[in-house]
């Protein structure tokens, strides 16, 4: 990894310290703009091994019967030796991007338990949601694989501004997918179909309230995608892998640009004059935004910070 790719990280900031990190909040809900508690938000350097910590299987309820909120998510930096790694880490803790991210989420969600969102060397390309030990990891070798899909040494400035904000944009949305596959964990959340569609969906249903740059930000993870695809195509000699529990990855880019467009068919009205999205679906995408839309509401409702 080179100085520049270091260098052309650093638009990293400005999505994933979005203001819209989390469903934009109803009226008389809390204000998801206002930073929570320090305290709350604080991030942790800790070591190799994984830390235990106590994070409840179960809401604790009031006498009313609502939720009670007994936790956050809390950002931690586990150490690593590698040097490109470490410099990374310092881009991340300067400008706390991802303290920014779970500070929006703490002011929207109700936690049984603090749920660590931990900035790791894991030896692949991964993130993860980890179920027994509740927290979610977030891998360097992700963000420099999505470093070496969308920046290249010979771009012009304005091309790297752009591909930074891709890797942004893949980065963020990954982010999101594993917090979605955590909430269904932490509440306990009935889902029909694949899990991974559902958690998808969730992605991209929060980044297409961040504005403009959310909705940019769910192309760019739907376009990591198409790379992976062309990555792994013919000429690798690999088989598709039907039997893996994620949907091919053609197809959740057709399903991220049809929920985008869904959302807004007129901001988004030249992906299908350009083809990208054929017009015999993009015809059922609104209503197939509204329904998954109504159906994450109701089942986050209970969970929702008014």
């Amino acid at each position: 990894m080179s100085d520049v790719f270091v260098r052309r990280c650093a638009p990293l900031l400005f999505l994933l310290a979005l203001g819209a990190c989390g469903p934009v909040p109803e009226e008389g809900q809390a204000d998801a703009g206002t930073p929570a508690p320090a305290a709350e938000t604080a991030s942790k350097h800790v070591p190799r091994t994984r830390r235990a910590h106590d994070a409840p299987a179960s809401f604790k309820r009031d006498r009313s019967g609502g939720v009670r909120d007994a936790g956050n998510f809390v950002v931690e930096y586990e150490e690593t030796d590698n040097e490109d790694y470490q410099e990374l880490e310092g881009i991340f803790q300067e400008t706390r991007l991802l303290e920014d991210t779970v500070a929006e989420l703490n002011n929207v969600f109700f936690l049984p338990g603090d749920v660590p969102v931990v900035l790791r060397e894991c030896g692949e390309v991964n993130a993860f949601y980890d179920p027994e030990a509740q927290e979610i990891s977030v891998c360097y070798e992700l963000i420099e694989y999505y470093a070496g899909m969308f920046l290249s040494e010979d771009q012009t400035e304005e091309e790297a501004a752009e591909g930074g904000e891709a890797v942004a944009g893949a980065t963020l949305f990954t982010f999101f997918h594993e917090l979605g596959h955590a909430l269904i964990d932490l509440y306990d959340l009935p889902v029909t179909g694949r899990e991974e569609d559902a958690v998808d969906q969730l992605a991209t249903m929060i980044l297409l309230e961040g504005g403009d740059e959310g909705e940019t930000a769910a192309l760019n993870g739907a376009w990591s995608f198409l790379s992976e695809e062309e990555e792994d195509g013919e000429d690798s000699g690999e088989e598709l892998a039907f039997w893996d529990e994620h949907s091919l990855d053609e197809q959740r880019f057709y399903n991220i640009v049809c929920w985008s467009y869904g959302k807004n068919p007129e901001a988004f009205q030249g992906l299908v004059d350009d083809e990208t999205l054929p017009e015999n679906r993009a015809e059922r995408c609104p209503a197939e935004y509204d329904r998954m839309s109504r159906s994450w509401d109701a089942l986050l409702d209970p969970y929702v910070k008014g």
